[in-house]
C-alpha cells in the first residue's frame, strides 16, 4: 500500500487562508535570520518586518492572490543562499531569479557602483520580458522601498510602514534611486500595455500608485 503525501501549503485563494502560517511556514528558519537583519530607518526595523510588510501589501492591498506570484513577492529581497534553504517550486524559483537581478536596487545598494557598473540599463532592458509573477513581485518591491525612502504611502492604504522612513539618506540620492525605479516599471508598462489590457489591472494600479509616491515627494 502506497502512502499519498498530504500538500499542508496554505491556499491562497481561501477563505480561511492565514497570511501569516503562509510566511512562516514558506520561510522557515529563513525568518529568523532575516529578524537579526537590521534596518537603518526611524526605529531600526528588521527585514523580516520589511519582507512581512511587502507580502501583506501584495496579499492584502493589491489582491495578488496567484501563488507563484505571492510566493515570489515573499522571497524578492532574499539571497540566493536562502533560496536554497527552502523548498521552492520550480515557478518560484524561475520568478525568483529574475527578480533577483533587480536585488542591489531593492537594498539601496551603492548608487556610484550601480552606475560605474550600467547596471540601470540592463535592468530596464531586461524588465519589459519578464514573467506576470517576476512584474507582479519586482512592482510590489519598488512601491514598498519607495515608501521607505520618502514616507509616502498609496491613498487608501492603512497599512503602517514599520520603521517609517529609510534614515541617512541625502535627498538627491533618493531621487536617484526613485529616478530609476519609476524608469524600470514606465519600460515594463509601456511594452506591455498595462494601460490597455484587463489581465494587467493589478499592475495598472500598482504603477498608479508608485507613479504618485513618486511624484509628490
Amino acid at each position: 500500500m502506497t502512502s499519498t503525501k498530504i500538500d499542508k501549503t496554505p491556499d491562497v485563494k481561501s477563505v480561511e487562508f492565514d497570511l501569516d502560517a503562509f510566511i512562516n511556514q514558506k520561510l522557515g528558519k529563513v525568518n529568523s535570520k532575516n529578524e537579526k537583519k537590521i534596518i537603518s530607518d526611524s526605529s531600526s526595523s528588521s527585514l523580516a518586518d520589511l519582507v512581512k510588510f511587502n507580502t501583506t501589501l501584495a496579499y492584502s492591498f493589491y489582491k495578488i492572490t496567484d501563488d507563484t506570484s505571492l510566493e515570489t513577492c515573499l522571497l524578492s529581497l532574499q539571497p540566493e543562499e536562502d533560496i536554497k534553504m527552502l523548498d521552492v517550486s520550480p515557478s518560484v524559483t524561475e520568478a525568483w531569479k529574475e527578480v533577483a537581478m533587480y536585488r542591489d536596487l531593492l537594498l539601496l545598494g551603492d548608487l556610484p557602483t550601480i552606475n560605474q557598473e550600467k547596471r540601470t540599463f540592463e535592468w530596464i532592458y531586461c524588465a519589459p520580458s519578464l514573467s506576470t509573477p517576476a512584474m507582479e513581485a519586482l512592482m510590489v518591491s519598488f512601491i514598498t522601498i519607495s515608501m521607505k525612502l520618502t514616507g509616502k504611502k498609496p491613498s487608501r492604504l492603512n497599512m503602517k510602514m514599520p520603521g517609517g522612513k529609510i534614515s541617512g539618506k541625502k535627498r538627491e540620492e533618493v531621487v536617484s534611486y526613485l529616478a530609476i525605479i519609476q524608469t524600470i516599471a514606465d519600460s515594463m508598462n509601456q511594452r506591455n500595455k498595462w494601460e490597455k489590457e484587463d489581465k494587467s489591472s493589478i499592475l495598472r494600479k500598482m504603477n498608479q500608485d508608485l507613479n504618485k509616491i513618486i511624484n509628490d515627494f
